[in-house]
């Protein structure tokens, strides 16, 4: 398997180890890490894939915060290969995990909302920061409802950018209200 990465077959590897691995999870891990060891300097969108999947693969042999880190890790890893559907899969597991520190957790939801803002999803990424609630900073809060208010306006619903930041008395909501009302 390690072999076929090096020669450029990154799935291939994957695949090839993910069938040879051992049954002691710690050994697993051990492997998979060779294997992302050596996926990770290379820039091809494949390898980057693989790379990412193979974090994902290494998480679940981790456990508590060490699994929750490892599993954000790979969530960069997809995002970073344009993977941004896995990316979110992944941020919505950390997000939900029980064993993840609360920090992580609002920092997995937190990084959740951007992939939603940046695809340009407004109802999605305004679900998500009511369920952050107050996890995160009250200008955070404010800043990333601004974000959304924008990609509402965007797609016409002015009602909906104008209730989100009603609220919100910062000069970047005064100047959203004043676009609005033009």
């Amino acid at each position: 398997g390690l072999l076929q990465a090096m020669w450029g077959e990154p799935a291939t590897a994957l695949t090839t180890i993910e069938h040879a691995l051992p049954a002691d999870s710690n050994e697993a891990a051990g492997l998979l890490r060779k294997l992302y060891d050596e996926l990770r300097v290379r820039t091809d969108h494949a390898s980057q894939l693989a790379a990412a999947a193979t974090l994902e693969a290494i998480a679940t042999r981790d456990s508590g915060s060490t699994g929750a880190r490892t599993l954000m890790d790979a969530a960069k890893a997809y995002a970073d290969a344009g993977d941004d559907k896995n990316a979110r899969r992944i941020l919505s597991t950390v997000a939900a995990r029980p064993a993840a520190p609360g920090a992580m957790s609002t920092l997995a939801s937190t990084t959740l909302l951007g992939v939603l803002i940046a695809e340009g999803k407004p109802a999605e990424a305004e679900k998500a920061l009511t369920e952050l609630g107050d996890r995160v900073a009250v200008d955070d809060r404010e800043r990333l409802a601004r974000r959304i208010a924008v990609d509402w306006i965007r797609a016409g619903n002015f009602e909906r950018a104008e209730r989100l930041i009603a609220a919100d008395s910062s000069t970047g909501a005064l100047d959203l209200r004043g676009r609005l009302h033009l």
